[in-house]
């Protein structure tokens, strides 16, 4: 009884210890679609389906274009104002 104690906490703490691994290491990405408003030069101004307005930079888009942008949150899931356009993909019809 004393050995599968003893291998039941090595293992829970083994599994712990990889949950904190992953979730530490893990980058936080995700994905929003959404349409060119304006662009002036070279900025691109797009706003999501969450009704959030981002600019990047880029001499390829015209308004009304569909965009799908990869973000990251910088490890702050609550604070969308730190986020960052890592990829743009332009949605061909």
């Amino acid at each position: 009884m004393k050995k599968k104690t003893i291998l039941t906490n090595v293992l829970l703490t083994a599994m712990l210890a990889m949950m904190f691994i992953i979730c530490c290491i893990y980058e936080h990405h995700y994905t929003r679609v959404a349409t060119v408003v304006a662009v002036h030069d070279d900025e691109v101004i797009v706003d999501d389906t969450t009704d959030n307005e981002w600019s990047f930079y880029d001499d390829e888009y015209a308004v009304g274009d569909n965009v799908r942008l990869v973000m990251f949150d910088n490890n702050t899931d609550s604070d969308i104002t730190d986020d960052v356009i890592t990829k743009v993909i332009k949605i061909t019809k």
